[in-house]
Parts: structure tokens; sequence; C-alpha cells
């Protein structure tokens, strides 16, 4: 009789679970929101994700999703960047 090959390795950030009742978590991803300027309610706003790490650092990532940010909602449609390090 011939075993069944090991399960792939679970993608990072993900819970892993094995046979036993052993679990370990990921640490998180490091996340910093972006909101609208001013007072608008922005709990309806969308969210545009913005993943950095590898294309440049997230200060550069943060000066453009704050124009953006600026720049959408002078035109009356405000919306929330979330900066993730990856």
């Amino acid at each position: 009789a011939t075993s069944a090959p090991p399960p792939p390795s679970p993608a990072p950030g993900r819970r892993v679970t094995g046979p036993s009742d052993e679990s370990s978590i990921v640490p998180p991803l490091a996340c910093e929101w972006i909101e609208p300027p001013g007072d608008q309610s922005t709990t309806d706003a969308p969210v545009a994700l913005v993943l950095h790490g590898l294309m440049g650092s997230g200060r550069n990532w943060r000066t453009f999703a704050r124009a953006l940010s600026a720049r959408l909602a002078a035109g009356g449609t405000p919306w929330r960047f979330a900066l993730v390090d990856h």
C-alpha cells in the first residue's frame, strides 16, 4: 500500500491547522489607512488596496494615496486607501 503525498504548504497569512489540535497563526500584515480629508463620512466610502513592499516603500505610496484621496474627495467621491506592506 502506498501513502498519500503530504498536503501543500499553506499560503502566508492563513491559519495553519494540522491533524492534531496544534495550530499557529502567521502574523498579520502591516496596514495603514488613508482617509479622505475633511469631515466627510467615510464608512460607506469604497476602499482601494495598495500593496507595497516589492515596488517601493510605503512612504512613497502614502504621498500618492493622500494626494489621490484629496483629489477624489474634492470631486465629491471620497475613497479610503489601505496601504498594505507585504
